[in-house]
């Protein structure tokens, strides 16, 4: 416009942070004035150059810190995905963790560990009494008191029992414990583990049965027998005890399985292995050792004529007859008698002279008793 007066001029001003220019363009119209400042530019250079430097390490800064905050996110992601490894193999492996810290009356269990017990899927704060009532009453006083000794002794330690399952079921449980002191041995934490180790103890005892235990009978076997015998031998000398070897032939079983056939033979021994186990006394055994042959062990003797009532009783209840599938059989069984230490002090020996004995009954007719002291003479 024609009409209005125009000029521009540069403007300069210093402040504290260095030196400033801008350009004020005025304008003059209609009596009046406008004024337009353009943005300030530094203009003192070294004071650029360190501004410069110092955005530039800031830039520096931001990145590092951009890096190490997403390590820190990657660390983050890294733990939980640990942590959550680590819970599903506990949750997997049945295992729960509890704490107790002195001056405490409480104890601080996982999820995991509530879910053992059957109290709940959380972590929470049990009384010690809370945290003791899964254990089975038989072994309730023992983990009480392998607790406290934890607590008095500042010394770790670990710890088989058993506590009530699901459905009422009595299930196997492991516990270790370590405990942290301090330099005067004065416990401060007590951190431990509990898992549940049933599977484990059910497999031990199938091998153990499949080891020690005749699998048609369910009596033991010949080495279970033998390790019985080495134990109860070597209390009987300590105590200057009796002990009688009772070697049991079935009469007439070769019959049974002719003519009835081997499962009415397999029924056959089973039964008499259930009739001489309950004939004997509490305390001792009987054992298949192969066949239709039985052994038994009698203990804690004062003369032969005990021993003697405990084989007649054998031979009354192995007489009874028996029905299998409609029809009535029966067996008889010729027994020898040896005694420790008389006849011999090994299970060896002492089998070799009740066999003897048992030979010299089935040549008087079988179905009969006899010993060997009488069978020497």
């Amino acid at each position: 416009d024609s009409r209005v007066d125009y000029r521009k001029e540069a403007w300069h001003w210093k402040i504290a942070v260095g030196y400033y220019r801008a350009e004020r363009h005025i304008y003059a119209s209609n009596g009046g004035w406008l004024v337009f400042v353009d943005k300030p530019l530094l203009t003192d250079s070294s004071f650029v150059r360190q501004f410069d430097e110092i955005n530039r390490e800031l830039s520096a800064l931001s990145r590092e810190l951009h890096k190490k905050n997403a390590a820190i996110e990657a660390a983050h992601r890294t733990l939980l995905e640990k942590e959550t490894v680590l819970k599903q193999a506990a949750e997997m492996a049945h295992i729960g963790h509890w704490q107790w810290s002195a001056g405490r009356e409480s104890i601080q269990v996982s999820g995991n560990l509530c879910r053992l017990w059957e109290t709940g899927t959380q972590d929470r704060v049990m009384t010690e009494a809370e945290f003791f009532s899964p254990v089975i009453e038989e072994d309730a006083a023992g983990f009480v008191e392998w607790f406290a000794s934890l607590k008095e002794n500042c010394r770790s330690g670990e710890l088989e029992f058993r506590y009530h399952g699901p459905r009422g079921q009595d299930r196997f449980g492991y516990c270790r414990a370590d405990v942290l002191c301090d330099v005067k041995s004065r416990q401060l934490t007590i951190i431990g583990v509990i898992q549940d180790i049933t599977e484990r103890k059910l497999y031990e005892q199938k091998i153990e049965r499949i080891a020690f235990y005749d699998s048609l009978t369910g009596l033991p076997n010949r080495k279970m027998f033998e390790d019985f015998f080495q134990k109860e031998s070597a209390r009987a000398k300590r105590q200057i005890g009796k002990i009688a070897i009772l070697l049991m032939d079935l009469d007439g079983f070769k019959r049974v399985n002719d003519t009835l056939g081997h499962d009415a033979g397999d029924f056959v021994l089973q039964t008499v292995g259930h009739r001489m186990q309950e004939a004997v006394r509490t305390g001792d055994t009987v054992a298949r050792i192969g066949g239709d042959e039985f052994i038994a062990y009698l203990g804690q003797l004062s003369d032969g004529q005990e021993a003697l009532v405990v084989a007649e009783r054998i031979l009354q209840v192995c007489n009874a007859p028996m029905q299998y599938a409609g029809q009535e059989t029966g067996v008889g069984v010729s027994i020898g008698i040896s005694f420790f230490p008389d006849d011999g002090d090994t299970l060896e020996g002492l089998m070799k002279q009740a066999d003897l004995a048992m030979y010299f009954s089935k040549q008087r007719g079988k179905n009969s008793i006899s010993m060997f002291r009488d069978v020497v003479k």
